[in-house]
């Protein structure tokens, strides 16, 4: 799985509140630090993102700490490259540019990429 690629900081909150959830934290605020209250409230901005159960665990574990949160690029790049491929199956080389911001230059290079790690994957070991 791709928690392999997380820094440790993010696989700590992700056996807390679970990867995507950790994930949308950093989609949101990645290369920032995050102040966690000693007590969830429901009005707080991170409710909408992981609900309430989550982010009480959140304010348990880190009670009044600040945390920082890393941007992930690896991972994050390895979750689209792999939404890409999975999409190719119903769009377009233009469709995939347009919906993930790349080049259709880009796009050629993810699957390219794919394609070969795939045959990296198949060779047999000597």
């Amino acid at each position: 799985m791709l928690t392999e690629h997380l820094p440790e900081s993010i696989k700590e909150l992700a056996d807390i509140i679970g990867v995507n959830k950790a994930l949308s934290i950093v989609a949101l605020r990645g290369g920032t630090k995050l102040s966690i209250p000693d007590q969830a409230k429901e009005t707080h901005w991170l409710v909408d993102v992981i609900g309430y159960e989550s982010f009480n665990d959140l304010c348990y574990h880190y009670s009044g700490c600040e945390i920082e949160i890393p941007k992930c690029f690896k991972t994050i790049g390895l979750i689209t490259d792999r939404e890409i491929l999975e999409d190719r199956k119903n769009l377009t080389m233009a469709g995939l540019a347009r919906k993930y911001g790349y080049t259709e230059r880009g796009i050629r290079k993810v699957i390219e990429r794919a394609k070969k790690q795939a045959m990296e994957n198949k060779k047999p070991e000597q």
